[in-house]
């Protein structure tokens, strides 16, 4: 009698005990799930492909002037091959059993069915740890450049190693709910069509609720205090997607009780809760400071005086000034001594920032103008936030910045309204200045004539979605082909020939012999046509 009065007491112990094992015997099994995913086909090539796309970025030049806040985004969208391998190897591994004709073998083992699936979830925490590491490698590389501007955002460059995680317990709850092969890469399509159309909708605000958020191309590189993005919702909304799929993995699994019931449902909730928190409109602190910085920036910008230039920057691209100054004394150093300006200003201003293209009508070129004067530096030449040679927009705004500095040293613009246009004799001279001023000025303009198929002008934007100058194409490329030849070599004919030169009314042909070129007459030109 005594010893069935004690059983009950010491029952639990057998209970515990099993936990105990069971928790052990999940995390060993997680471990293996885990070296197996490492050594997946699917997981290495995706891994590789992601290291090849890196590599190549690196070996054509990579990003020499990044902007760290952006580049931070940019870590998402690679991971998404990575977390596709992940996909498919964790739908493939929970599967096994079902594919190997095993099950039978499996359902007498230690473990529960729901414990195997916290197992496959868990094997994907070395890939996301991993992920983790090389987009923060990406991103240190990127901040070490010596053009870098901005500051990285953390929470941008942890979402990807959190969709990677996100896409494990996905494949988890795919390959439990549907007991089919052919079910992963369907579900995989799925995502993939979803995300495609999120990129081509890259403004709208359900994109959130996709994986990854990505910005229309138009958009230029902000200050982080104009970006609108959610970051934190939406890393709390794919956590809470990848532990709702995890515990609904489960309780298909055979885990069916209150409290599970009662977890699914507070789970649930926080991610839709989350996910309606990301649809939110822009806060009103945000779209008046958007306004501020496109009309009237001056008030929250840093200023520097390099070799008597001002130069005016939004903070966080305050260190770009240093790539402007190399422009501008690479155009001054050209210029007859009593032509250099004892005053020059150049400010940075920003225009589509909702990604809707703007026009010279709609641009506030008077507002920035009163801006300028307002502040100390009327007249100051405008720049954008992009720069370097990365792609044509950003090449476009380079050489957009030194066409147009050297097209205001050149003195009064033909033209009406705020588009200025040069021609002749004016045009060569400051297609010239501007490209021979750095490597990366010449590199632009190349760049920009290759895009340039047709037309008799040539349009220079130092800012997107603003027109301010104007250029006749034949003027381009007599000064194309003036870079050819050693800049030692032209800048001095330039330099003695300034007044005859730069004279309004000049031709490109009577330009031509001054500075020892040859060019084609207007009616030998291609279609015979001029821009002026």
């Amino acid at each position: 009698m005594t010893q069935m009065q004690e059983s009950p007491v010491h029952s639990d112990v057998p209970i515990q005990r099993r936990y105990n094992r069971g928790r052990r015997a999940t995390l060993a099994l997680a471990r293996v799930e885990s070296w197996r995913l490492l050594r997946h086909p699917a997981v290495l090539g995706t891994l590789a492909a992601y290291l090849a796309e890196w590599v190549y970025s690196v070996a054509v030049g990579g990003n020499r002037f990044p902007v760290l806040q952006d580049e931070s985004r940019f870590t998402q969208m690679p991971l998404l091959l990575v977390a596709a391998g992940v996909f498919l190897a964790v739908h493939l591994s929970v599967l096994r059993p079902a594919r190997d004709a095993v099950a039978d073998v499996y359902e007498a083992a230690a473990l529960e069915s729901w414990q195997r699936i916290v197992a496959h979830v868990l094997s994907v925490v070395p890939l996301a740890v991993i992920a983790a590491v090389v987009s923060a490698v990406r991103v240190g590389l990127a901040a070490a450049a010596p053009g870098a501007v901005g500051n990285i955002a953390v929470v941008e460059v942890l979402t990807g190693p959190v969709v990677v995680l996100t896409a494990g317990a996905l494949a988890a709850l795919a390959g439990t709910a549907v007991r089919s092969t052919a079910a992963g890469p369907l579900v995989l399509t799925v995502l993939g069509v979803v995300t495609v159309a999120s990129a081509l909708s890259a403004t709208s605000a359900w994109r959130w609720l996709t994986l990854v958020a990505l910005e229309h191309e138009s958009i230029p590189p902000l200050p982080h205090a104009l970006l609108y993005r959610p970051t934190e919702l939406h890393v709390a909304y794919l956590l809470g997607l990848t532990v709702s799929a995890a515990l609904v993995a489960m309780v298909l699994s055979g885990l069916r009780s209150r409290r599970m019931t009662v977890a699914v449902a507070v789970v649930l909730a926080v991610t839709l809760g989350a996910a309606a928190a990301q649809l939110r409109p822009m806060p009103t602190q945000t779209a008046q400071a958007r306004e501020e910085a496109r009309t009237a920036p001056a008030g929250t910008q840093r200023c520097a005086v390099v070799e008597k230039v001002t130069y005016c920057a939004f903070p966080e691209f305050f260190d770009r000034h240093q790539q402007w100054a190399e422009v501008t004394q690479g155009i001054l150093r050209w210029l007859p001594e009593d032509r250099v300006p004892g005053r020059l200003a150049v400010r940075q201003h920003l225009w589509a920032i909702d990604g809707k293209g703007g026009t010279v009508n709609s641009a506030p070129v008077q507002e920035w103008a009163a801006d300028d004067a307002a502040a100390g530096a009327e007249g100051a030449v405008m720049v954008g936030t992009r720069w370097g040679n990365r792609n044509d927009a950003d090449s476009s705004a380079t050489i957009g910045f030194a066409a147009a500095l050297a097209a205001r040293l050149l003195g009064p613009q033909d033209g009406r309204g705020p588009v200025a246009q040069l021609c002749g004799g004016r045009a060569i001279v400051a297609v010239w200045l501007a490209a021979q001023a750095t490597a990366e000025t010449e590199q632009a303009l190349r760049d920009r004539m290759s895009a340039v198929v047709a037309g008799t002008s040539v349009s220079f934007r130092p800012v997107d979605g603003v027109h301010t100058l104007s250029v006749d194409r034949r003027g381009v490329e007599a000064a194309l082909t003036l870079l050819e030849r050693p800049a030692s070599e032209v800048g001095p004919k330039i330099t003695r020939s300034w007044d005859t030169l730069t004279a309004p009314g000049l031709t490109v042909e009577q330009a031509a012999p001054l500075l020892g070129i040859q060019v084609h007459s207007p009616a030998q030109a291609e279609g015979g046509a001029t821009g002026c």
